[in-house]
Order: C-alpha cells, then structure tokens, then sequence
C-alpha cells in the first residue's frame, strides 16, 4: 500500500484519468473528490461487500451513478 500525505485542495492522479482531491478535513473524517472517466465505477467499499451497514439516509441508489454535475456516469 502506497501512503500519501495531502493537505486540502492537493489532489493524487492515478493512472492518469482518476483524480482524488482533498476537499475537507476534519477530526475523524476526511471528504474526497474523485474525478474519473465516464465508464469506471467510484463506489464506497461497504456498498461492493453487500451494504449491510450502508446508510440509506446518505445518498439514494440514483445518486451513485451520478456525476458532482448530475450527469449519469
């Protein structure tokens, strides 16, 4: 595992097409952006081991196929 310090609004470029930047920081809790091509998947990882603690509060199904813009990824 590759560990990187970034400070907020720094970003990590990966593979050259996924961007992840640094949005927030906060005790015990840190925001992301990540900016990827049209046909790769950003998920949290409970939602690809089953959901079983996934908070529907959060975000709703349509949400995480949409872009920060709106747009279907």
């Amino acid at each position: 595992m590759l560990v990187l310090s970034r400070k907020v609004k720094e970003e990590i470029v990966i593979d050259g097409g996924i961007t992840l930047k640094v949005i927030e920081c906060r005790p015990g809790k840190v925001r992301l952006g990540v900016t990827a091509p049209a046909g790769v998947r950003v998920l949290r990882k409970e939602l690809l081991l089953g959901g079983a603690a996934v908070n529907t509060d959060s975000s709703s199904a349509e949400d995480l196929w949409s872009n920060s813009d709106g747009s279907s990824a």
